[in-house]
């Protein structure tokens, strides 16, 4: 696209790291972030 905010950034530069990979830690960052007040 055209977006200058985007553009900004530089380009896309992926972390490897699978959605299944991301969606097994994510019970574990729940708990930190209601432990630490997150709303």
């Amino acid at each position: 696209g055209d977006n200058a905010t985007l553009k900004r950034f530089g380009p896309f530069k992926g972390d490897g790291v699978s959605a299944q990979q991301l969606g097994a830690k994510n019970p574990a960052a729940i708990k930190l972030m209601e432990l630490n007040g997150w709303k």
